[in-house]
């Protein structure tokens, strides 16, 4: 495995099975389990400049004279009707993912004062673990680890979660894994993170400490949703 200690685990969505995810459209409830104490969104960063400069929502909508709020898009904070919308010739946030060391905060804070040691952690194939010539790994890997049930369809595998840390920047580990889960969960259940492929924003579920240390934390960028908050394209109703 190309993480130290992690095994492909194409059963690993059968552990929510007994959970009832709701089914209306771009609700937080239908990526991530009801049953959290809180829930909190982190917005991806706009980028801005190929040197990795980024720049926060709230600092663009200021400019439109827009506003954040939990169920706040993108688009409509520039100030159009189109989803796909970018603003001065190409910025825009990442969607799929944080950035590396953005989800390595969200570990930080997750991991704090918790219980979880072993981790399940799930990659849409579309992050190139598919591509038979750029994945990492095995042809016997990729069948283990293949599953098409829960959110999409996707590569699953369970290990520690102290390698998973480790594995982001600052982590300390002498290579980094290159690629960031869709979708994580421990063993314990005490949380869970989902990134949309076709969103730009993670959602968190947690307990309220770690939501606090999450909304707390100024290197991130958070709202706290609820269950029944709507992140689809035309749920803002407030820019």
């Amino acid at each position: 495995m190309w993480l130290e200690g992690f095994e492909p685990s194409a059963n690993a969505p059968e552990a929510w099975a007994e959970i009832e995810f709701d089914e209306e459209f771009g609700a937080v409830g239908k990526f991530v389990p009801r049953g959290f104490d809180a829930y909190v969104r982190v917005l991806h960063p706009v980028d801005v400049g190929g040197n990795g400069e980024t720049m926060r929502w709230s600092e663009v909508a200021a400019r439109f004279g827009t506003v954040i709020h939990p169920e706040v898009q993108w688009h409509r904070i520039i100030g159009s009707d189109d989803p796909d919308a970018q603003w001065e010739g190409g910025k825009c946030p990442r969607r799929g993912t944080l950035k590396p060391h953005m989800f390595a905060r969200v570990l930080d804070a997750l991991a704090r004062g918790g219980k979880a040691d072993l981790v399940t952690v799930g990659f849409w194939p579309g992050t190139g673990l598919g591509n038979p010539g750029q994945t990492p790994l095995s042809e016997r890997e990729r069948d283990e680890a293949y599953s098409t049930r829960g959110w999409r369809e996707a590569y699953y595998f369970r290990g520690p979660l102290d390698e998973l840390r480790a594995s982001m920047p600052g982590g300390g580990a002498t290579t980094e894994w290159g690629y960031l889960p869709n979708v994580a969960w421990p063993d314990s259940r005490e949380w869970f993170t989902f990134s949309e492929i076709d969103y730009d924003s993670t959602i968190v579920g947690c307990s309220a400490d770690a939501a606090r240390s999450l909304l707390a934390d100024k290197e991130l960028e958070t709202v706290e949703v609820g269950p029944e908050s709507n992140l689809a394209y035309l749920a803002d109703k407030i820019n």
